[in-house]
């Protein structure tokens, strides 16, 4: 596949998640091309020249100044995997082949689409040149009114510089989730179409500004009234440890019987969330259990069906 001018293109292949193609063109398979602008598009057979000027986008080759995080988003139902944080040096001030193009969206996909102001639709990767204090990216999961709940993981994050910090921060919640001791999150989106998010990664201080009336570093235990409530049938339940430890988050009807445990294991200090879906359980006021050493938190829910 080439172009009459020289032209760069992403040529995107969909095999439940879209992805850059280097390995050619199959029958009755389903691709997208991006171009950066009008061109003559001549297919033939064989891979040379396929995506040309896309880069290698891959965590196993973060080193030094160069690194990214990948962010892996979940439905349920789709997965997403080919999405991109970071810096490099090869990187320019503006768009170039770094940073990915959103391809379509599809029926019922999950979507991460990084949000700079200049570019129509998004991004699936957002790649800067390297920054000594830090970068904040925004990004948007879209999502399905159906859907319960989004999951993210994040891969990349402990290979970033060791002065560095890397924290999600939930737009919706204001909870602040320290991504070197907590990779995998997931949060409540029943009857959403976006969920919003910003990516810091830099040192304390740049941090620190970027976050403001965020906190970072929890000095007690806290558990939040879970969100949404009342609820129907999954919600999302923040707390927050001081210090690391073993950790045990339950639900318990007005009986005191056990329903749910969704926790059970040693956590890092900082902020975690769990999503409780409850399908199995009838309406009624539930108790939300946080025991975290000595310490025991309660918080009362309701489920209404």
């Amino acid at each position: 596949m080439n172009l009459s001018d020289g032209t760069t293109f992403e040529l995107w292949s969909f095999n439940g998640d879209w992805q850059i193609n280097r390995a050619g063109l199959e029958p009755w398979q389903g691709y997208a091309i991006r171009l950066n602008r009008a061109a003559t598009l001549f297919i033939s057979p064989g891979v040379a020249g396929l995506s040309e000027g896309a880069a290698a986008h891959a965590v196993a080759n973060n080193e030094g100044e160069n690194w990214l995080m990948q962010i892996i988003a979940s439905n349920g139902r789709s997965e997403s995997r080919s999405n991109f944080a970071g810096q490099h040096a090869d990187a320019a001030g503006e768009v170039d082949a770094w940073d990915l193009h959103q391809p379509p969206r599809l029926a019922d996909q999950v979507q991460v689409q990084f949000q700079p102001k200049q570019i129509a639709g998004g991004l699936k990767a957002d790649v800067r040149q390297p920054a000594r204090a830090g970068h904040t990216w925004e990004f948007a999961c879209i999502v399905n009114p159906e859907d319960e709940v989004l999951r993210l993981s994040f891969a990349g994050v402990q290979q970033i510089p060791a002065s560095f910090e890397a924290f999600l921060i939930d737009l919706e919640t204001g909870a602040a989730f320290d991504l070197r001791g907590n990779e995998r999150l997931e949060f409540a989106i029943k009857n959403s179409t976006e969920k919003g998010f910003k990516l810091l990664a830099g040192n304390q201080a740049y941090v620190t500004e970027q976050a403001r009336e965020v906190e970072l570093d929890p000095q007690s235990y806290v558990l939040l009234q879970n969100f949404p409530n009342p609820f129907n049938p999954a919600t999302q339940i923040i707390y927050a440890l001081p210090e690391a430890g073993m950790v045990e988050l339950s639900v318990y009807n007005m009986h005191g019987q056990l329903v749910a445990q969704l926790v059970n294991e040693p956590q890092s200090a900082g902020s975690h969330t769990a999503v409780w879906q409850a399908r199995g359980a009838g309406s009624g006021v539930y108790w939300i259990q946080l025991q975290a050493g000595k310490v025991r938190v309660l918080k009362k829910c309701l489920l209404i069906k």
